[in-house]
């Protein structure tokens, strides 16, 4: 992998690509496995060890932020930094909880980022910058590994635990996520996967995997290490459980959208007590979507639905 000159990388050799590796971080991540204690931020899991790995290594530009020094800082992270911090102050980071800065984040990174297409096509060119986040902030453009280290800058840039995985999918390609702690839990995301392609102006994130578990992750083709990772079963802060309007028919769920949507395509979550999985049909047909996914959770039905276009 290829970066930006004066970018500082972490270097990930092949030998070592099952293991996890670390960057000089001050604040220790406490794991459920014995033998996975690291250190916080730029922590990259590998999945094979067919090749050397190149991870952007953002240290520097955290502690600039943190300390409010950044003398030391080359011209290229002097503008992450710039552009990083001008980010987290409009969102108001500092009185945000957790999980709303995570949000807050998760949906900047998608909705103002395009996924780098000519870096996935045999005959194409891909952005010098794409696999870190000089490439996202400042212009824009990204690839799995871009998105998943911009989410690390800013996990720990309010000291939010977050591990960078890089890894493959089933299809064998090489793919990055991140594995995050949410009040004493980690959750699994991947923005890449959420990012609603092609890019339109107007776009809004999709939430699809944002803070899933390890099975959910593992059933929609994600390939990796586990062991090497921390323990991820709870549902308590994915997206769907914190944001579905409550229902009690279709009718009532098609009523909502109507009176909040201004643009498409959209995703919504509703939830209900009882199983109206069946009725969603008018959505369908009304809407031209799907409703994509479902769950039953503590009692409580669960409902994901894509709208493409009225």
């Amino acid at each position: 992998m290829k970066f930006r000159s004066g970018l500082k990388t972490l270097i990930i050799p092949a030998a070592a690509a099952a293991l996890l590796c670390s960057c000089a971080e001050k604040e220790e991540i406490k794991s459920d496995n014995e033998n996975n204690s690291t250190k916080q931020g730029n922590v990259i899991i590998c999945g094979s060890g067919e090749k050397d790995y190149e991870v952007f290594d953002n240290s520097e530009i955290v502690e600039a932020f943190r300390t409010g020094e950044g003398s030391s800082l080359d011209s290229t992270e002097k503008r992450i930094l710039e552009k990083a911090s001008e980010i987290y102050e409009s969102i108001g980071g500092d009185s945000l909880s957790p999980i709303e800065y995570e949000i807050m984040i998760y949906d900047y990174i998608l909705e103002n980022c395009q996924y780098d297409n000519e870096a996935i096509d045999v005959f194409g060119t891909p952005q010098e910058n794409s696999e870190n986040p000089y490439g996202v902030l400042v212009e824009n453009r990204g690839i799995c590994l871009g998105y998943a280290t911009t989410f690390q800058l800013f996990m720990d840039m309010k000291n939010i635990p977050c591990l960078t995985i890089y890894a493959a999918d089933d299809d064998g390609e090489e793919h990055g996520w991140n594995q995050v702690e949410i009040d004493g839990k980690w959750y699994y995301t991947d923005i890449t996967w959420d990012d609603p392609v092609p890019d339109y102006e107007g776009r809004k994130a999709y939430h699809k995997y944002f803070n899933v578990t390890a099975e959910e992750m593992k059933n929609t083709g994600h390939v990796w290490d586990e062991s090497r990772c921390n323990k991820a079963d709870s549902s308590d802060a994915v997206y769907y459980k914190i944001s579905a309007e409550n229902v009690s028919s279709v009718t009532e769920t098609c009523d909502i959208i109507e009176s909040s949507v201004s643009a498409y395509p959209i995703e919504m979550y509703f939830c209900s007590q009882t199983d109206i999985l069946s009725d969603f049909e008018i959505v369908k047909n009304n809407y031209y979507g799907a409703v994509d996914r479902t769950y039953l959770d503590g009692g409580v039905y669960y409902y994901r639905i894509r709208i493409d276009y009225y």
